[in-house]
């Protein structure tokens, strides 16, 4: 059985480079919501995720 400790270096060079990669794809995404932020949003219908006002979100009332 191998030990967990007992690893391949190609393997540990292939781990790092997959994690570069997330991490590169995260701060991506990151500087993209920092982006966005700052700008105007329009307020229209295709893009609007509100719910309107008069939506009523449950069966109840009282």
């Amino acid at each position: 059985m191998r030990r967990p400790d007992d690893t391949d270096p190609s393997q540990d060079d292939q781990r790092r480079t997959e994690l570069a990669s997330i991490f590169a794809a995260a701060i991506l995404r990151l500087r993209r919501r920092i982006a966005l932020a700052g700008s105007e949003v329009p307020d229209e219908a295709e893009t609007c995720l509100e719910v309107p006002a008069e939506t009523v979100l449950s069966g109840h009332h009282g």
